[in-house]
């Protein structure tokens, strides 16, 4: 609610500099005061123990309240890929940091998962190496080139870049 006022307002500065500005300005300016608040609401969707007004809301959200129904649906998706016998490994990416380190949390399959970093290579080479980790989570801008990663399967996203050409 706090970001949809937070829109509501912004959206309408702009409406009444509306006639100042050319079309191309206009849609500039809508972009980024809506990206600003449509992060946070991504970020609540990642990950909702993750925001402290939600965590710290009157109603008390608990339990499954505080996981995000993107690692429920990767839980499910993850769980048909080894139902299928498939043996390739699965690959977990998410825009923002926030978002591994929810699945890591909240996952069922966290401890079958290594978590990347940028520049850690001793967990690339386990992912690669050992055939008892499953999946690698990883935050999607630190694993843009350099590794060949043929041995991944299954790629899923649990957002989507938010940055023209990611």
């Amino acid at each position: 609610q706090e970001a949809l006022v937070q829109v509501t307002e912004a959206l309408e500065k702009i409406a009444a500099q509306g006639k100042e500005l050319t079309e191309e300005e206009l849609e500039s300016k809508v972009m980024v005061a809506l990206s600003a608040h449509l992060a946070k609401v991504e970020q609540f969707m990642l990950a909702p123990d993750m925001v402290d007004t939600f965590v710290n809301w009157s109603e008390k959200p608990s339990g499954e309240d505080l996981v995000s129904p993107k690692v429920r649906a990767c839980d499910k998706i993850i769980q048909e890929h080894i139902n299928s016998g498939n043996t390739d490994k699965i690959m977990v990416t998410a825009y923002l940091k926030v978002g591994s380190i929810h699945f890591m949390r909240h996952s069922r399959f966290a401890n079958q998962f290594v978590r990347y970093t940028a520049g850690d290579l001793a967990v690339i080479k386990q992912y690669k190496e050992n055939p008892n980790v499953l999946g690698l989570v990883a935050d999607a801008t630190s694993m843009k080139r350099g590794q060949n990663l043929q041995m991944t399967g299954k790629m899923l996203a649990l957002s989507a870049p938010w940055a023209p050409g990611d």
